[in-house]
């Protein structure tokens, strides 16, 4: 039987890189979401929007908060101070 070639591997930099729009776009949102209502939000569900896949938040002391991205193996964690 004739079977199609698999696409190849998507790159680690590729997919670091999709992680960080989606980390970018999640950032923009609760930054939104803290001018308009002046605190951090509770959960991400809180932000009224779609929920991006592979991406935590964690609200932390104050007004700090950490975002830790997760896909294919790629981690990446961003701390808001």
């Amino acid at each position: 039987m004739l079977q199609p070639t698999p696409p190849p591997e998507v790159p680690i930099t590729v997919q670091e890189a999709g992680l960080r729009m989606e980390m970018s776009a999640q950032l923009a949102r609760i930054q939104r979401f803290v001018r308009d209502n002046g605190r951090l939000p509770a959960s991400l569900q809180e932000t009224e929007e779609e929920l991006l896949t592979g991406v935590a938040y964690i609200p932390l002391a104050d007004s700090t908060f950490r975002l830790r991205g997760n896909m294919s193996g790629v981690t990446i964690d961003y701390l808001s101070t």
